[in-house]
């Protein structure tokens, strides 16, 4: 089943606690791409380089289709994991989460690390608002110039909005972006301006 939208976070967000001696320090950030991921990694690393573990995931695409994490020299499992459950749990997507830990000399054991790691991303999804953003595929709408504002009625009364305008020498083209939710409607309704030709862009 297609989803009708994603969830993102609307800003980056910080917490910590103390467990054992050992300080975790969480960041969230809503990021645009593996890119700005990476990058985002990189800035941590190097402002707490003394730490002992930069622990991480993230997922992306407006279908989650992306996702990955590290344990950073944690046990196996013990610190990614955790991290990438408590996004999964949210359901949110373009965003990393990142869990320093400076180890405070006693030992968690894996199901301690298990319960830090996952609690600490958990308490940055609890303080960062999310957002709904509607998933919207890209139409061109066709029709030559004399009925160019047929076109325009059409767009008028399904609220679209156009993105792009382009003319050649006899016809004109409108990139519109049209809600999932909407797309059925909007293909049955087109039908009857029998003037106007669409294509559907990847």
């Amino acid at each position: 089943m297609i989803q009708d939208f994603y969830i993102q976070a609307q800003k980056q967000v910080e917490c910590k606690q103390l467990i054992k001696g050992s300080k975790f320090f969480g960041f969230l950030y809503p990021v645009a791409g593996e890119q700005e991921a990476k990058e985002k990694l990189v800035e941590l690393k190097k402002t707490y380089s003394d730490a002992t573990h930069h622990c991480f995931a993230y997922v992306l695409g407006k279908q989650s289709e992306i996702e990955k994490w590290s344990d950073d020299g944690e046990p196996s499992n013990s610190a990614g994991r955790p991290i990438l459950r408590a996004i999964h749990s949210s359901q949110c997507t373009n965003v990393l989460v990142v869990v320093v830990r400076y180890y405070g000399g006693k030992q968690l054991g894996v199901p301690g690390l298990i319960e830090a790691y996952g609690s600490t991303a958990e308490n940055l999804f609890d303080q960062v608002e999310l957002e709904h953003i509607p998933i919207l595929l890209d139409y061109v709408i066709q029709c030559d110039f004399a009925h160019e504002k047929d076109a325009w009625l059409f767009i008028r009364q399904q609220k679209l909005q156009s993105k792009q305008i382009e003319y050649s020498h006899s016809h004109c083209f409108i990139k519109v972006q049209v809600p999932v939710f909407q797309e059925q409607d909007f293909l049955k309704n087109l039908s009857t301006f029998y003037m106007l030709g669409v294509d559907k862009e990847d």
